[in-house]
């Protein structure tokens, strides 16, 4: 499956990582697994590494449904939730990225930033490379 996550419980930190060719059912299916883990709640940050993707067949129409459910997983959370970073860096990664992030809240909205590398990931969220090591690895 092209897409995963994981935690690390210091610094209480939600990884998600997608990579070749993404399609729909796969992310919605790891969503699935996500939005009832216990740990989704404790999560203050999330990390969203999109920079691997090939292909995707999530256009515009296909990622309504997506969006409507992942903006759920804030609304769990919303206590908790400090910051995300997703790191977009190719044509489909960005289309995703932007499109994500403009069907949030805006008040979670303004507390998740795209940028372009694991580096200004780490710097966005607070966290320095010293405090994880290998974030993404699959």
């Amino acid at each position: 499956m092209p897409c995963t996550y994981h935690f690390k419980k210091k610094p209480a930190l939600l990884i998600e990582v997608f990579w070749g060719n993404v399609t729909l059912s796969e992310v919605l299916s790891m969503y699935d697994r996500l939005l009832i883990d216990s740990k989704l709640p404790t999560a203050r940050f999330e990390y969203c590494d999109l920079s691997g993707i090939e292909e995707t067949n999530l256009y515009a129409r296909s990622m309504k449904k997506l969006f409507d459910i992942l903006s759920g997983q804030y609304l769990r959370r919303l206590d908790t939730f400090e910051r995300g970073a997703t790191i977009a860096d190719s044509g489909p990664s960005q289309f995703i990225a932007h499109r994500y992030r403009m069907s949030l809240p805006e008040d979670v909205a303004a507390k998740v930033k795209i940028v372009a590398s694991h580096e200004e990931a780490l710097d966005w969220l607070g966290l320095g490379s010293t405090q994880i090591v290998n974030v993404a690895a699959r």
